[in-house]
């Protein structure tokens, strides 16, 4: 049931992995390869297969499945109550508020206050129920941009400057790998010849009190990129345009170079770096964006760089407002 068009895209996928595997010993495809053989000498890589992504998209909807249960839960809940009620279990979210929240309380006579009835206590267990998957505290982020100021020596946001450092140190190693000029668009995305080549995920957990863990995670178009049709917006990979070969060791070799670089230094330099590097990386700065956030408002006006903490400032007709979270769009660039 597949169109012409995404088979020849899965097609080309195959060669261009085929190709790939071709291209080198099988000790050197990867670091997981390398101890593979080493392990095990009669080891062979097989021949990659157009259905291997498929399959590989099912096993992912199988793995990211685990929770649909209570999403099924949650939405017959909110589907069912009123807003007002809705709002009891999980209050909205302060717009000016950067950080991650640790924790929260419901407020309500169902949530906090002793029922006073019958009908308050059956509502309240009732209520209680069906929000326990939505009460705990795992003190997670995803793509967390600032953490309490309490937390760092100078008492300002951290985490905020931390994903700009990570981009400002990888583009500055890619550029000095391959000679062309990497920018940055605000948070997380690589960008070359004005179209987008990479990007950057960061996951946080509170390991203990005053201590929190950062998982950095990197991804790069070396080889190939998506379809640019699909996808609704520019793209491209390190390798376009390129005679010389783009070598997938040497680009893993600079991000993680990068990270271990940006992991040594001190919130000052931090500081210190982003404002001599950012702004000629800056690809939004002094263009027109779209800031999208969670509660559905678009927000619009010219980008004018970063501030101290790493929040997006944008001119609103002049009045500056500062982002810390939100997709930003630039005209045919998506988020």
């Amino acid at each position: 049931n597949l169109t012409p068009e995404f088979k020849q895209d899965l097609i080309s996928y195959t060669n261009g992995i085929n190709a790939y595997i071709d291209s080198r010993p099988q000790n050197r495809l990867s670091l997981e390869h390398f101890f593979l053989q080493f392990i095990n000498p009669d080891y062979k890589v097989g021949k990659y297969e157009p259905h291997y992504p498929l399959a590989w998209a099912k096993m992912m909807a199988y793995d990211l499945n685990g929770n649909f249960q209570q999403e099924i839960k949650n939405s017959k809940t909110f589907n069912t109550l009123t807003p007002e009620i809705a709002d009891l279990l999980i209050p909205p979210y302060p717009e000016d508020h950067p950080y991650i929240v640790e924790e929260w309380e419901g407020k309500g006579s169902f949530t906090s206050n002793t029922p006073q009835n019958f009908q308050d206590f059956s509502q309240s267990i009732f209520i209680k129920y069906v929000t326990k998957d939505l009460q705990t505290n795992q003190a997670l982020g995803s793509n967390s941009w600032a953490i309490s100021g309490t937390h760092t020596d100078t008492g300002l946001p951290l985490l905020a400057n931390l994903p700009l450092a990570f981009g400002v140190e990888i583009a500055r190693r890619l550029e000095l790998k391959l000679g062309t000029c990497i920018q940055l668009k605000w948070p997380n995305d690589l960008y070359l010849d004005g179209k987008k080549c990479g990007g950057m995920l960061l996951e946080t957990k509170t390991i203990q009190e005053g201590v929190t863990a950062v998982v950095v995670g990197v991804g790069v178009n070396v080889a190939s990129h998506p379809n640019e049709d699909l996808l609704g917006r520019p793209v491209t990979a390190l390798q376009s345009d390129r005679q010389e070969l783009v070598v997938l060791e040497d680009v893993a070799l600079a991000v993680m170079q990068a990270i271990i670089a940006v992991s040594d230094l001190s919130y000052a330099d931090i500081t210190n770096c982003l404002r001599r590097q950012w702004p000629e990386r800056d690809f939004l700065l002094n263009k027109e964006v779209c800031v999208s956030q969670s509660a559905g408002i678009d927000v619009r006006g010219v980008a004018k760089g970063i501030a101290v903490d790493g929040g997006l400032r944008v001119d609103c007709g002049g009045r500056m407002e500062v982002f810390y979270a939100g997709e930003v769009s630039l005209g045919h660039v998506g988020p």
